[in-house]
């Protein structure tokens, strides 16, 4: 566990909580006009599908709904998320300090996979060399 775990979420500010409050009500709105294009899509689909039956394609339709139902769970995960947001469980600003130590790890693993690579090739030679001379490549 790393430093920054431990502490607190900071509260949002005002501007903040106005911002993240009008998205929610933006997103909410979004997910329930969704839900409704759904149900119709779906109502739709099923009057079409019992008049006119296997002449329509039911793999477009499908599609269709699959499509609208992803678009609603995308817009039910971002309204989680910025609920989380106002209970102060996920922050708004970035963590400067995990922002740090991720910029360090990533120049840790830079200098690990040149490393690798270089011990990689180093051994690739010496096996070329024991497979010319038809030695088993040591292990």
């Amino acid at each position: 566990m790393t430093e920054h775990e431990n502490t607190p979420v900071a509260s949002l500010a005002a501007e903040e909580r106005r911002l993240v409050e009008r998205k929610l009500k933006e997103l909410q709105q979004k997910h329930s006009e969704r839900r409704s294009a759904l149900r119709d899509l779906q109502s739709f689909h099923s009057a079409a599908w019992a008049q006119y039956g296997s002449e329509l394609s039911s793999g477009g339709m499908m599609r269709e709904e699959r499509e609208v139902s992803a678009d609603i769970e995308a817009l039910a995960a971002n309204i989680a998320l910025l609920t989380n947001c106002l209970s102060g469980e996920v922050p708004v600003r970035r963590d400067l300090v995990a922002a740090g130590e991720l910029e360090y790890k990533l120049v840790q693993r830079q200098k690990l996979d040149a490393e690798i690579v270089a011990l990689q090739q180093k051994l690739a030679v010496t096996d070329r060399v024991r497979a010319l001379l038809v030695l088993p490549v040591e292990k």
